[in-house]
């Protein structure tokens, strides 16, 4: 068994030809991937609206998390090991580059304390920085 299908066994999830595409594809690429380059690669796989529900899928168990770029556009990129359906564990550096717009998750932890007011309560965080990427510069 591949790591696409360990992944999915491991979450409860069927191990479909589509959601084993998906996570081969985000799982080999080294920035955060949108839905329609998703698409562009996958179109002889699934049609756009499979793989918008594949995508949510593999977000509401863990597997994969959202980050919204600088024009509102969501990419996705995989968890870290310890995400599940209840709590994603990624706060780490996102890092979009303003020349080519791609977004890395930079394993570099997010650590801050938040004197918040009484009832407030901190469901995610995420930190976004822009610059050039190593790619780029």
């Amino acid at each position: 068994m591949g790591r696409s299908a360990e992944i999915l066994q491991s979450h409860g999830l069927k191990k479909t030809g589509i959601r084993i595409k998906v996570i081969e594809m985000l799982d080999k690429m080294p920035y955060a991937v949108s839905q329609p380059e998703l698409e562009s690669h996958l179109s002889d796989e699934a049609d756009r609206v499979t793989i918008y529900r594949t995508l949510n899928t593999l977000e509401e168990k863990g597997i994969v998390h959202k980050v919204i770029d600088r024009e509102g556009l969501s990419r996705f990129a995989m968890c870290s090991s310890g995400c599940s359906e209840h709590k994603h564990h990624d706060e780490h550096l996102h890092f979009q580059c303003t020349r080519c717009s791609n977004i890395y998750c930079l394993s570099i932890p997010v650590e801050a304390q938040f004197n918040l007011p009484q009832g407030f309560e901190i469901h995610q965080m995420r930190i976004y920085v822009d610059g050039i990427c190593k790619t780029c510069n």
